[in-house]
């Protein structure tokens, strides 16, 4: 993982802070927002319809990825190395099960739209690019491993 300024990651939390009390009615937030997410990541990639096959797999996987930004978020600082592995297992298994690289901006996208749709005006274009950037450094770590995990 490189490295990310810190201006970078406290907007990046920031606004994770205001996504949580913006769903803090929701009985499970994870859930919740998770299901946004791959609400507007099918929209941009249809396609993820028929690799999950049900509303439950896609559920499933929802409430992971909420949960995995959690963990990372948790563990930002001298945590790097744990978030590297992490990362790392989490892009074997995604190889494994033959997820499509070229999938992963729609994914990026859809979680800065739920993260829009929950705090509207309380995000704006610099807290979308730390987002951006964020996501993107994560994102870049799991698809270094599926790759790697290919050529092997």
């Amino acid at each position: 993982m490189k490295y990310i300024e810190y201006a970078t990651i406290s907007r990046v939390l920031e606004t994770w802070t205001l996504v949580r009390r913006a769903c803090k009615n929701s009985n499970n937030f994870e859930r919740m927002f998770g299901r946004q997410i791959m609400y507007q990541f099918a929209q941009l990639a249809p396609s993820v319809q028929d690799f999950y096959g049900s509303d439950e797999k896609m559920g499933h996987h929802a409430t992971g990825i909420v949960q995995l930004f959690d963990s990372v978020f948790q563990m930002l600082g001298p945590d790097l190395e744990f978030i590297e592995e992490i990362l790392h297992q989490i892009g074997v298994r995604h190889a494994n099960m033959g997820v499509d690289v070229t999938l992963f901006p729609a994914l990026g996208k859809s979680l800065i739209w739920a993260i829009d749709q929950n705090i509207g005006d309380e995000m704006d274009d610099d807290d979308r690019d730390a987002w951006q950037l964020v996501y993107d450094v994560i994102s870049e770590d799991i698809i270094r491993a599926m790759n790697e995990y290919h050529r092997s």
